[in-house]
């Protein structure tokens, strides 16, 4: 596998919202990708230009990472989302060699991703500055479970408040997360203050998974 293949392929481990968390390497920039080895990944330099596959609406999350990384181009390509045909998109792209830099993969997906040979260990490139993470939300008071919420008020006739307090019962903080919470998180994974983090999952859940 040449270094031009890897460069495309090995961002792919990210999952969920933490697909722009990373230290990223570059996909393609503005001078030849045609060699291969050492060589060649120290010789790039220019913009870089990456293309990022996903169904949530990452619109805004990537117009502000160009607006903040002027010398990163990320190009969002909305998909349907993975059970809907976006995985079968996402797959048949790479293995007609067309596969995104970065792509939307649920965390409990990529065992599968692993068996079709679409996600690669890139372990060996920590040292260049490839750090992936991944968030892993519990339950966040989005707009769509608010849906959920109200639309369970309306089948079983309980009040909103008492859905609302059986949802936070078994979290010790006692309250939905908030998405800024969320949010908070990634930002820190894409700063330099994460810097030594790497391959880990990070749970944002109020508490209910507990590791320690």
């Amino acid at each position: 596998m040449d270094s031009t293949t890897i460069r495309n392929r090995r961002l792919l481990t990210l999952a969920t919202a933490a697909l722009l968390a990373v230290g990223a390497g570059a996909c393609s920039s503005s001078k030849s990708t045609s060699a291969s080895g050492p060589a060649a990944e120290s010789s790039q330099a220019g913009p870089v230009s990456m293309e990022f596959w996903g169904w949530a609406p990452y619109e805004k999350i990537v117009d502000e990472w160009n607006a903040a990384h002027p010398n990163t181009k990320v190009t969002f390509k909305k998909v349907p989302s993975g059970g809907k045909g976006g995985y079968t998109q996402i797959t048949d792209a790479i293995t007609a060699g067309k596969g995104p830099c970065l792509a939307q993969i649920e965390y409990q997906n990529i065992p599968s991703m692993l068996v079709k040979n679409s996600v690669m260990d890139i372990t060996q490139y920590a040292s260049d500055g490839i750090l992936v993470n991944t968030v892993a939300p519990g339950s966040i008071d989005t707009p769509r479970q608010a849906s959920n919420r109200q639309r369970q008020a309306d089948v079983t006739g309980a009040s909103l408040e008492e859905i609302s307090q059986a949802r936070v019962r078994d979290i010790p903080l006692r309250r939905l997360g908030k998405p800024q919470e969320v949010a908070n998180v990634i930002a820190f994974l894409a700063s330099e203050c994460s810097s030594y983090i790497t391959g880990s999952c990070i749970t944002i859940d109020g508490g209910v998974v507990r590791g320690i």
